[in-house]
């Protein structure tokens, strides 16, 4: 495989239709659109291991997306691999409550084939969430994962504490249940992370009332008030 390939993305999705077409119309068009070069697994015509190939692919992208609609076990390890190595990707799936609790801070794009021109919706979107990537990789990286190869920027606790908030943020923007809204801000997030760690280490509070609370005093929906519970006592 060529190592030059810095300017591909890897997209990691299920095989076979209609996956097979909304690769061809929808992916691979987007990512086109961004300058990159488009490749999937089944672009593999080699002897050599397929898993061989498979990281050649996720360690040589600039950028990854994965469809990760109905939990496909080949899709799920590979993102795995992905998020090891630090490299940022776009998720996809028709349904947010399908999307792993861990993996909701991400940018994540859902899609509703019922919907008028979904299609077009979602190209649109993958296009401009790799734009974006592009500019600031690191957005699309879980924060633990952020300083893990040698070679990738340093990112300073306050930047790496923006970046989780933002992420917080947006865990709430793409959430379709009926949560609580209310813009979060750094300000707030620091004194949510306060209130948590005071009920639960002086005051004894269980897990599930400190969450409560955080939701009706900050505003916030049950995925992030989680996300808080869980920063506060690591």
């Amino acid at each position: 495989m060529n190592k030059n390939t810095e300017n591909q993305c890897f997209v990691m999705m299920p095989f076979g239709n209609p996956f097979d077409e909304y690769y061809l119309e929808i992916y691979k068009k987007a990512i086109e659109e961004n300058d990159l070069k488009p490749v999937r697994a089944d672009d593999l015509f080699r002897p050599s291991p397929i898993i061989r190939d498979i990281w050649e692919y996720i360690n040589n992208s600039k950028v990854l997306l994965a469809d990760i609609t109905g939990l496909n076990p080949n899709v799920m390890y590979e993102l795995g691999l992905a998020h090891a190595i630090a490299k940022p990707v776009i998720l996809i799936s028709d349904n947010i409550k399908n999307v792993p609790f861990d993996l909701r801070h991400l940018r994540i794009l859902i899609y509703n084939t019922e919907r008028p021109k979904w299609a077009n919706k979602l190209k649109n979107s993958i296009e401009r969430s790799i734009a974006e990537i592009l500019e600031n990789p690191n957005d699309a990286i879980l924060s633990a994962f952020l300083n893990i190869k040698p070679e990738t920027k340093k990112t300073d606790k306050i930047s790496a504490e923006l970046i989780e908030i933002k992420q917080l943020i947006r865990s709430q923007s793409t959430n379709e249940t009926q949560e609580v809204k209310k813009k979060f801000t750094a300000e707030m997030f620091a004194e949510a992370i306060k209130t948590a760690r005071h009920l639960y280490f002086e005051s004894g509070w269980e897990i599930n009332d400190i969450k409560s609370e955080l939701i009706k005093n900050f505003g916030i929906g049950v995925h992030t008030a989680d996300s808080i519970f869980h920063s506060s006592i690591n």
